[in-house]
């Protein structure tokens, strides 16, 4: 009672109190306000460190990144490069994903609640347009809207913080969660991949013949946006079911990208898919923090959003500071998505079981200047999600005590050994037992996903 109280006092003092619209469109985040809990920090100061003098422009395939060798963990391919424990790291990423596939497939054929032709038929539906894939070709440089000059009127005009205030009731409306802007200077532009990204003094985005990007330097903010992806679909183990979790957010990401792109084209300005990576852009917007998983927690969803969009626009914009939520710090003591990982794969993981960051990597597919837990990306197992769903960030608040605790950990630390054991006491990583994934073809349909418990 004692930490509740303390806890409703600090919301209380905490809590941002509007009384008219004037303040609501002035506010620091526009019309999005994490929980009571959430610290904001300096720009370009996330809670993990960076050295910006070190960090230098980087891309998978470019040889001044020592990665020109074929090392390409997002297409899983090694090439020849050695000294990284490569052939290693894909035979045990091979091996895994052989058993998976032999185990999923005789349970295909005993028609296993969870692995049936009924589950196999949901995340194929489900994989519908994932990663924009079947979608009518839409050029990165323009959606092709009509322009505020063809319908003849000027171009949108706002301040930046009624900007951010108009894009977030966009974002929320169109499927999204949550909304940040980054200003887009020089050490931010560290984070565009060289070989694909390149800035110009030009007032329209193109493709060379090459087919590089070219980015306006007149477009120097980013917005940002999270897809979610559903919790209980993530936690039944190797069935189908759990690959509909990732595999629906990833539908999700196009749709509500180009959505948004249309939105701001017709206001007049430019919105340009990043294509980096998203788990940079998200913590300097202030929408979550790395966890050890690598992955972006935030403190609305844990880890259970897909991915993070990052539209490029010439729109001002009012940048969003980083926050502290106290994940970070939580992420130094629990290691469940460790533990979660390895059991789930067999013993094989590409996340550090360390108890503190390091600056070091583990390969060239690390970036230099980030003091982080390190991860082997070669050994991340396909389509697993598993330190996602397990992260204790993850739980839906349903109950009280969920707040109550995030909230204390966004306050202190002392108590985030005892919460990490709790989570492991009582609560499963996963669970596939047949009755419970056959139920869910008889729950409750009158709720709509993210308004229940039952998804």
């Amino acid at each position: 009672l004692g930490l509740a109280g303390a806890g409703l006092g600090a919301a209380a003092a905490t809590v941002p109190i509007f009384h008219d619209i004037d303040e609501v469109l002035a506010a620091p985040n526009g019309s999005y306000q994490h929980p009571w809990w959430v610290k904001e920090r300096d720009f370009k100061n996330p809670t993990v460190e960076v050295d910006w003098k070190v960090l230098f422009k980087w891309d998978y395939d470019d040889p001044a990144s020592g990665t020109d060798k074929g090392v390409n963990p997002r297409r899983f391919s090694f090439g020849d490069a050695t000294g990284w424990g490569l052939q290693e790291s894909k035979a045990l990423f091979e091996r895994e994903n052989k058993a998976r596939n032999e185990f999923r497939d005789q349970k295909l054929k005993e028609g296993a609640p969870g692995y049936g032709l009924p589950d196999m038929a949901l995340v194929t539906g489900a994989g519908f347009l994932a990663y924009g894939r079947g979608l009518k070709s839409i050029p990165w440089e323009s959606t092709g809207v009509k322009s505020p000059d063809e319908r003849g009127v000027p171009k949108w005009s706002a301040s930046p913080e009624e900007a951010n205030r108009v894009l977030a009731s966009a974002v929320h409306f169109f499927g999204g969660v949550n909304f940040g802007a980054v200003e887009i200077d020089p050490d931010v532009q560290k984070l565009f991949y060289t070989r694909r990204k390149r800035f110009e003094n030009v007032e329209k985005a193109y493709v060379d013949e090459n087919g590089q990007h070219v980015i306006p330097n007149n477009c120097r903010y980013a917005l940002t946006l999270l897809v979610r992806q559903s919790k209980e679909m993530g936690k039944r183990g190797q069935s189908q079911q759990r690959s509909t979790s990732f595999t629906m957010g990833y539908a999700h990401l196009p749709i509500i990208q180009n959505r948004m792109r249309r939105f701001v084209e017709t206001l007049g300005y430019q919105a340009l898919p990043f294509d980096g990576p998203c788990n940079t852009m998200n913590p300097l917007s202030g929408l979550g923090e790395l966890g050890r998983s690598n992955v972006i927690i935030t403190p609305e969803y844990g880890g259970m959003v897909r991915t993070t969009i990052v539209l490029l626009t010439d729109l001002p914009l009012k940048p969003t500071k980083p926050i502290d939520a106290g994940i970070w710090k939580f992420c130094h003591t629990c290691g469940i998505c460790h533990d979660a990982c390895i059991e789930f794969n067999n013993g094989v993981t590409p996340m550090s079981a360390d108890k503190e960051p390091t600056w070091e990597t583990s390969g060239p597919w690390e970036r230099v200047g980030l003091k982080k837990f390190s991860f082997n990306m070669p050994r991340c197992v396909d389509y697993c999600n598993m330190c996602t769903s397990s992260c204790p960030f993850s739980c839906k608040d349903a109950a009280f005590a969920h707040t109550l605790v995030k909230g204390i950990v966004g306050t202190t630390p002392i108590f985030n050994g005892l919460f990490a054991n709790m989570e492991k006491l009582f609560y499963d990583p996963w669970r596939d037992d047949e009755k419970f994934l056959g139920d869910w073809w008889d729950r409750d349909l009158r709720k709509y996903k993210w308004d229940t418990t039952l998804v």
